[in-house]
């Protein structure tokens, strides 16, 4: 057995084939890395799970909120978010594949680009502002500019990082 984390993901053949001379009652590997720094790309290879018609893109990954109730800060780390133009470049593919529904998820998705912003860093209360650098406003902006026909669903949201100017750029 072997117990890996996310920034193991991409090594998981090598894992598995370094796995099969230990036995079974040999120590578990434990591969995982504390704090977790992985974020998928436009490059990672991808198996799509889903019917054709929609697919679910990874915006960011992690979370900073300290919610007394959840373990994902500890499992997944700080939030981290990919760039803009990774996550336009996939929803563009998507949609000349034929995607109608884009699914955009991670464990906060109000928080995308906001772990980027140049000086004052943003508090777990500090709604979307797109003049502070990229933000979830600016990538349905960027997203809803791409030709076809698709709609967009956000999942995964935290009410602490609405804004009107989200709330003005959804609508």
């Amino acid at each position: 057995d072997a117990f890996i984390g996310l920034d193991q993901i991409t090594q998981v053949a090598p894992i598995i084939e370094q796995m099969f001379g230990k036995t079974r009652e040999e120590d578990p590997s434990n591969l995982g890395t504390e704090k977790p720094h992985y974020i998928p790309d436009y490059d990672t290879p991808r198996f799509r799970l889903t019917p054709k018609h929609f697919a679910y893109v990874k915006i960011a990954e992690g979370c900073n909120h300290p919610c007394s109730f959840c373990i994902i800060p500890k499992i997944r780390g700080q939030h981290r978010s990919r760039t803009q133009e990774s996550v336009v470049k996939e929803v563009k593919e998507l949609v000349r594949s034929g995607v109608k529904e884009v699914n955009l998820i991670s464990q906060d998705t109000t928080y995308f680009g906001m772990d980027k912003w140049e000086g004052r860093r943003p508090n777990p209360r500090s709604g979307v502002d797109s003049t502070r650098g990229e933000s979830l406003s600016s990538l349905i902006r960027e997203l809803n500019a791409i030709k076809g026909d698709f709609w967009i669903r956000l999942l995964y949201t935290h009410p602490a990082h609405w804004s009107d100017e989200l709330i003005q750029t959804i609508a």
